[in-house]
């Protein structure tokens, strides 16, 4: 029993340094970056016709589009833009605006599938459903921050700081 407690303070201070690292990571490359605030981009993105909810929605249409091209084996890792850019349509430059491309598909699942085709795109699902599930098993705590990153992961940009503390709960938690 004093193993298992022991485990488990182990486990909850792993997750609480990850996070801390994600925050102070993720501050400081935006600080570096020299980028806007968020309330600054969200009110700059909304300036545009439709804002960013239109924008991602009309992003994951010209996806669809890029998917259908190559369904089996995708483009290649790194590759959404080069992908969809041939599906680009006004729509979508009037939702992003005229100079802005999305450089990702703000959407893991929608990504992998443009990227590695829709049998990787599968595979990376069923791989993210039984991880949160047996997360939610285990019930130790891990399932509700890696359930929440998870969800972040669904309509927000890849990111270093979200996605490599998504794996590593996920790893915990299993």
């Amino acid at each position: 029993a004093e193993v298992r407690r022991g485990r488990r303070l182990l486990r909850v201070a792993l997750v609480e340094v990850t996070l801390i690292a994600v925050v102070l990571t993720t501050s400081w490359a935006n600080s570096w970056r020299g980028d806007t605030s968020v309330a600054q981009r969200l009110a700059d993105e909304t300036t545009f016709e439709g804002g960013s909810i239109r924008a991602r929605g009309e992003n994951w249409r010209v996806a669809a589009d890029a998917v259908a091209d190559r369904p089996v084996v995708g483009s290649g890792p790194g590759t959404f833009r080069l992908a969809t850019m041939p599906h680009r349509t006004r729509e979508l430059a009037r939702a992003e605006g005229p100079d802005l491309y999305f450089g990702d598909a703000h959407s893991l699942p929608i990504e992998w599938a443009v990227t590695v085709g829709l049998p990787g795109g599968l595979l990376v699902l069923v791989w993210l459903v039984t991880s949160l599930w047996t997360a939610r098993r285990l019930g130790d705590g891990l399932f509700g921050a890696a359930l929440a990153l998870t969800i972040a992961q669904l309509a927000q940009p890849v990111r270093l700081g979200v996605t490599v503390p998504l794996f590593l709960l996920l790893g915990l938690a299993a």
